[in-house]
């Protein structure tokens, strides 16, 4: 860890990508005070924002027996419920200069949904909110429009 912090505040990185899970939390102060040092370096952070988390009954209703493709809108979990849980790297993302975040939560969820299938592809492989790469294949060109506008910022 501290090569790789050494290489980070040594060289001067166009940008810098990070994300982390929700799930496990972390205080932004802290995330905030680690990356003062690359951006002081000259480095842009980009954080990728973590998906919207997945209910263990939404991953279940994939797998019912008589699932079909008319129950496919059945299957989700609701947004309040996805990201009910603050993202502490987007938090912290507001206390450092140069820093942006790119958010997909609007790839993921509607207004108040979040469903399992989304354009007849699974979105999660799994409860813990990891993404299929059927589906993250589709997300690609969001992410690189995302990363690009941070480049041009």
């Amino acid at each position: 860890m501290e090569e790789a912090r050494k290489q980070l505040t040594e060289r001067r990185y166009d940008l810098i990508i990070t994300t982390a899970s929700r799930k496990f939390g972390g205080e932004p102060k802290e995330y905030a005070n680690a990356w003062d040092d690359f951006v002081e370096a000259g480095s842009r952070i980009a954080v990728v924002a973590d998906n919207p988390e997945v209910s263990e009954d939404s991953i279940e209703c994939l797998t019912r027996p008589a699932f079909g493709s008319e129950q496919i809108g059945d299957c989700g979990t609701e947004r309040a419920e996805a990201i009910a849980r603050p993202d502490p790297l987007v938090a912290a993302a507001g206390l450092v200069p140069n820093t942006f975040v790119v958010d997909l939560t609007q790839y993921f969820c509607t207004e108040d949904r979040c469903p399992s299938v989304i354009g007849n592809v699974i979105v999660y492989r799994d409860i813990g909110s990891h993404v299929t790469a059927t589906y993250f294949s589709t997300l690609a060109p969001a992410l690189v429009d995302g990363l690009r506008r941070v480049i041009a910022a």
